[in-house]
């Protein structure tokens, strides 16, 4: 019932995977102080809203009707907080689920510009859905069975918030994760991938910054699982093409004006820089 609920309001919104083509639908009007301070705050380079929401389904509506404001096409989405002392930092019970659309997805060739803004840099995977989800017993197959290719990805989130002391994992729902900038490499077949043996390396300016070997080791399959069954659970209207990225390989690093690397064993190496 509660996800009947939930598919009537991302239909009403229109946040399923698609183009979104509608404004803010009815249901969305009493978040929509919210939405409008989240919006002047992500456009004006603001510290994002943080009033201490009550509960994670509200927190998931307010995300939601953010998502639906943009009016543009969902190509997928993102876990955060997969670690349990960043679960205990921010006192959630389980990682959180963001949002990206397509004007988050940035080309390799492009330079990113800083801003007055906190933003880090993650090095993540990205899998692509093998299929249409239509139903939980899905994904009672292997999950790596349900999707059909994985890619490195740099994330640069923005973790703008006044007084991360205070923060809530509520707070940080409702800001979309950080939602930002995403960059993809290349697709390889998922079965030429050996996911849970992949070793990645941060680079600045050719001195190595971060490894996964000095992170605390994120369960990929279990994030990957968790990730499907949680945008499918919000409504989200599941695809073939579909994109999670699930969560960073190294501990997040506040990133600078310079040049990165992001190595990755079995994968083709990325490299961005920062203006």
């Amino acid at each position: 019932m509660v996800r009947i609920l939930k598919v009537i309001l991302t239909s009403l919104i229109i946040i399923s995977v698609g183009h979104a083509h509608s404004p803010i639908g009815n249901y969305c009007q009493q978040f929509n102080d919210y939405v409008i301070e989240y919006d002047s705050a992500y456009e004006s380079e603001q510290y994002f809203p943080q009033h201490q929401i009550n509960s994670k389904e509200q927190a998931y509506l307010i995300q939601a009707c953010i998502v639906s404001n943009k009016a543009q096409k969902v190509i997928g989405f993102k876990a955060g907080l997969v670690s349990a002392s960043s679960q205990n930092r921010f006192h959630a019970d389980e990682p959180v689920l963001g949002v990206f659309t397509e004007k988050n997805l940035l080309d390799l060739s492009i330079d990113i510009y800083m801003d007055n803004r906190v933003s880090l840099i993650e090095l993540e995977l990205a899998f692509r859905l093998k299929q249409n989800i239509d139903d939980l017993a899905d994904l009672n197959n292997e999950i790596i069975e349900l999707v059909d290719a994985v890619a490195p990805a740099i994330e640069i989130p923005l973790f703008h918030f006044e007084n991360t002391n205070a923060l809530i994992s509520n707070d940080i729902i409702a800001a979309n994760v950080g939602a930002n900038i995403v960059m993809l490499g290349d697709f390889v077949a998922i079965e030429n991938v050996d996911i849970d043996s992949i070793k990645v390396g941060l680079f600045k300016d050719n001195k190595i910054i971060a490894s996964s070997k000095d992170s605390n080791p994120i369960n990929i399959r279990k994030s990957l699982k968790w990730m499907i069954k949680k945008s499918y659970l919000e409504g989200y209207d599941l695809k073939s093409g579909v994109i999670y990225l699930t969560g960073s390989l190294i501990n997040p690093t506040v990133i600078e004006e310079r040049m990165y690397q992001a190595d990755y064993s079995q994968m083709k190496d990325m490299s961005l820089i920062v203006k």
